[in-house]
Order: C-alpha cells, then sequence, then structure tokens
C-alpha cells in the first residue's frame, strides 16, 4: 500500500524486496496479490512505476475531486447526478 510514496526508483527494488518475503511464507492469496500488482502497475506498457508514484507531490489524494463532487451533489439536492442535460445545467 505505500509502494506510490517512494520514489519512482525505489519502487521496483522496494516491490521485489516484499515479494521475497512473501514467499517464504507462501501464502498462495498473497502470491496472486503480488502477480496482480507485478503485472498491472510494476511490468506493464501502459503503466510504469513513473505513473503510479505520488512522491514528492502536493496532492497526493482524490480528496479535492470529492469535495467538488459533494458540492455538486448538494447543489443538485440529490445524492447522484446521473443525467448529463443536469449536469451541464448545474456547472454552466
Amino acid at each position: 500500500m505505500a509502494l506510490p510514496l517512494l520514489p519512482p526508483s525505489h519502487i521496483g527494488p522496494a516491490f521485489g524486496q516484499l515479494q521475497q518475503q512473501q514467499q517464504q511464507h507462501g501464502d498462495a492469496a498473497i502470491d496472486d496479490l503480488c502477480r496482480y500488482v507485478e503485472t498491472t502497475w510494476l511490468v506493464n506498457a501502459m503503466w510504469s512505476p513513473a505513473t503510479l508514484s505520488v512522491y514528492d507531490q502536493n496532492v497526493r489524494t482524490n480528496n479535492d475531486l470529492e469535495g467538488w463532487h459533494r458540492r455538486l451533489n448538494n447543489i443538485a439536492r440529490r445524492a447522484n447526478v446521473q443525467q448529463f442535460y443536469v449536469l451541464v445545467r448545474l456547472v454552466s
């Protein structure tokens, strides 16, 4: 969970260390998780560790977006704005 907090060049080696520790314990569910993280986030043509890393970035969460979404929902006076034309009227 903390890999994105590392500099991009440290993510791969840190994940490798975690995998080695995991292999000593032999938990199949964790092995599956490690394979998923590796193939989806670390060794992938679309994503690289640099896109995963939030190291030294000012905004590390989506709280800004969540706040905007909550305010928009409050304006709409309902829990969910699903119809596009309602959204257009609210933001214009």
